[in-house]
């Protein structure tokens, strides 16, 4: 569980304090949160308030499921047969 909630690009040091008030203090409290209590903290108006919900959201799924790099196969076809096997193939050419 994340508790620096400046992770999420929208928040800064400032709202984070804010959000501290109402006791929001991790990621995790920011997506679980009604829409109506990020609507008490003042300059937070509705579209705002449903876009920390879904960042925050955003950010939890991301860390639950990392995005992996793609295979890179690093040995060809060929250096996987044995001496013998290329001797043959080449002589059956």
């Amino acid at each position: 569980m994340s508790t620096n909630l400046t992770l999420i690009d929208e928040i800064d040091v400032n709202l984070a304090e804010k959000l501290k008030d109402v006791e929001i203090v991790t990621i995790d409290d920011l997506a679980r949160t009604n829409i109506e209590i990020l609507e008490t903290i003042p300059g937070i108006e509705h579209n705002f308030a449903e876009t920390l919900i879904a960042k925050a959201t955003e950010f939890l799924r991301e860390k639950e499921s990392p995005v992996r790099e793609k295979k890179i196969d690093i040995t060809s076809k060929y250096s996987l047969k044995t001496t013998a096997q290329r001797a043959s193939e080449e002589k059956e050419k």
